[in-house]
């Protein structure tokens, strides 16, 4: 009995063995695979190869080919439906004002509309309970209509708040697409500098973030507007607009 349940039980330990090694094989295959999604870092942690990491920007500035005007329309009174007729006649007057300065009806949009109840002074009693806005912005593809806009906008009685130079869509993705280049032009002579000043040699990029872009218009506030008009023609000159990102990338380096 002994000599035939010797062979069966080493049998069953050689099964077992066979087993493990099985599931160790496996372990390894899920963990090479989910360890290195990325090719290029893996390729860098698989040779031992170093990085540099540099933070970079670059910016890029072209002339406004776009305004918007920013202009209300204001009605003060004790009577809520007589500011909602004064709001009515008002932004009437006002468009009629902006179609005689070339305007089209699809360049005016309202942004606000409301009538709140005025917080009057304790000295004041006899002040208006209420005060209506209606609110509105101008889009215009001609920058230098833009003094023409403000000044039709005034006479018919409307309040000009405010004027900001931008970009159309096109324009300012070009001009992104020119600062990402600028940026990454400064990330790679900084690298190439770290890994000279290292004995090491830039091989590639392993990362880039370029998360952080930032777009600056041109804006006028109201007083600024208002100081340009001086009771003349209003002409308001634009700067140029900008566009800056800020990228952080990762190379990979070799010994030189």
């Amino acid at each position: 009995m002994r000599d035939r349940a010797l062979p069966v039980l080493l049998a069953v330990v050689a099964l077992v063995a066979v087993g493990t090694a099985g599931a160790a094989l496996t372990v390894d295959s899920t963990d090479s695979t989910t360890a290195a999604p990325n090719s290029d870092v893996a390729t860098a942690h698989s040779s031992g190869e170093q990085t540099v990491s540099v933070s970079a920007d670059g910016s890029a500035s072209a002339t406004p080919d776009e305004a918007v005007v920013t202009v209300a329309v204001v009605a003060d009174g004790d009577d809520t439906q007589a500011i909602r007729r004064d709001l009515a006649n008002g932004s009437e007057q006002l468009r009629t004002a902006l179609n005689y300065a070339s305007v089209a009806g699809d360049q005016i949009s309202t942004t606000d509309y409301r009538i709140t109840e005025s917080h009057r002074p304790e000295k004041s009693a006899d002040a208006p309970r209420y005060r209506g806005v209606h609110a509105f912005e101008i889009r215009l593809e001609q920058t230098n209509a833009t003094g023409g806009v403000v000044d039709a906008a005034a006479d018919s009685g409307a309040e000009v708040t405010g004027v900001r130079f931008t970009l159309s869509e096109d324009t300012r993705t070009a001009l992104r697409d020119e600062a990402l280049q600028n940026a990454m032009a400064d990330a790679r002579q900084q690298a190439d500098t770290l890994a000279a000043a290292g004995d090491l040699q830039v091989t590639g990029v392993a990362s880039i973030d370029a998360s952080d872009r930032n777009y600056q218009p041109v804006r006028y506030e109201a007083d600024a507007v208002s100081a340009a008009a001086g009771g003349r023609s209003t002409t308001i000159e634009s700067g140029d607009v900008s566009v800056s990102v800020d990228v952080r990338v990762v190379y990979n380096v070799t010994d030189a």
